[in-house]
């Protein structure tokens, strides 16, 4: 089993001697990962590891020995987050230094604290751990691993395009990145063997939203109604203070009826039931994201707004990613552009193949 790597910032040896004793009775744990642990003292010794080290986590002090002292932890915490990317656990006595910090990957326990189990931080460190979060994203995790390949395979093979592509500067560097990502998710699309990678519900929606204003695809929410904008994107693009469209297409989300989940016995068959049901021509289903509960859009409900009348008036609550969107939008054109077919009498039909059969006869 893989080890976790863990910085823990702390100046009181009796402390660390009280950490040393948490980790080796998890160590013993054959069903728990075991911990690769680096203690530093001070903001020197602690920057000189961020410098050289990958970590899953750290437990930071903010008030160590030095001339700064009250303020050292604060120093390498925003090391932290301006550069790294792994969550950080305060044990402090002075955690109202910490009141800046609102990231849920920032977590500050009171030092001393009868009702702080120091147990607990490191079951939550094992938790987070355990997600692959930090595995992920770290120096040495899966998206560089991939990272490596669209470098030698791709960009390398491209590289006298980009140099005779006249771009340079953030424009260059913005479009070489998005190079980048799209091989990126082709990778992680499919598994060793070329097949490709069934979808979990939280790709599906960005959330919160990255784009500023009000876009094609966004889930959006008034009076505690959802919808989602159907409108074209070439039309809700924003050119100065103006969009092409004057009014915007909404179809409306409806709630998935989870309250009948708990009135069944068997909730797995009504659940797939409710699923069944959203694969109908007129129904999309999306899934539930953090506390975005899911829905099923209705293309039967469906209405419009003047464009000005968002601003104010509705939130942004997520973004379809455009893989699934435009899914979406094939669903909803197949459905508005369907032919119904005559009905044949075929009784009649059936007698006119007779009688052509019997003249020919």
């Amino acid at each position: 089993m893989s080890k976790i790597k863990l910085l823990i910032v702390e100046d009181d040896t009796s402390l660390q001697e009280n950490y040393k004793r948490i980790i080796q009775g998890i160590d013993r744990d054959p069903q728990k990962p075991s911990f690769e642990v680096d203690y530093k003292p001070d903001l020197k010794s602690s920057m000189g590891a961020l410098k050289s080290s990958d970590f899953d986590a750290a437990i930071i002090d903010l008030k160590l020995a030095g001339e700064n002292g009250n303020t050292d932890g604060i120093e390498i915490i925003n090391e932290v987050k301006s550069k790294l990317r792994f969550p950080v656990f305060i044990v402090s006595a002075f955690i109202d230094l910490a009141d800046d910090f609102t990231s849920p990957f920032i977590m500050a326990y009171k030092k001393a604290d009868p009702d702080v189990e120091t147990e607990e931080i490191f079951e939550k460190i094992i938790e987070l751990y355990n997600t692959g979060i930090t595995r992920i994203l770290n120096h040495n995790g899966i998206v560089d691993e991939f990272l490596n390949k669209v470098f030698w395979d791709h960009l390398s093979g491209s590289l006298d395009y980009w140099l005779k592509s006249g771009l340079s500067g953030k424009q260059s560097e913005k479009i070489l990145s998005r190079f980048i990502i799209s091989r990126l998710v082709e990778y992680l699309g499919i598994d060793e063997t070329g097949k490709f990678e069934p979808f979990h519900p939280a790709e599906v929606l960005i959330k919160p939203v990255i784009k500023s204003n009000f876009h094609t695809g966004m889930i959006i929410e008034k009076d505690g109604n959802r919808f989602i904008i159907l409108t074209p994107a070439c039309d809700m693009i924003k050119r100065g203070e103006n969009r092409n469209a004057e009014v915007v297409l909404l179809a409306e989300i409806e709630p998935i009826p989870v309250e009948d989940l708990s009135q069944v016995e068997n909730i797995g068959k009504k659940a797939m039931d409710i699923l069944k049901q959203s694969n109908k021509a007129y129904l999309y289903c999306l899934p539930p994201y953090s506390n975005f509960h899911g829905g099923i859009i209705n293309f039967r409900k469906i209405s419009t707004i003047n464009v000005g009348d968002l601003n104010g008036s509705y939130l942004k609550l997520a973004e379809v990613i455009p893989l699934f969107f435009n899914e979406i939008k094939y669903k909803f054109v197949s459905y508005y552009s369907r032919i119904g077919q005559p009905e044949f009498d075929f009784e009649k039909v059936f007698d006119c193949l007779k009688k052509e059969f019997e003249n020919r006869s």
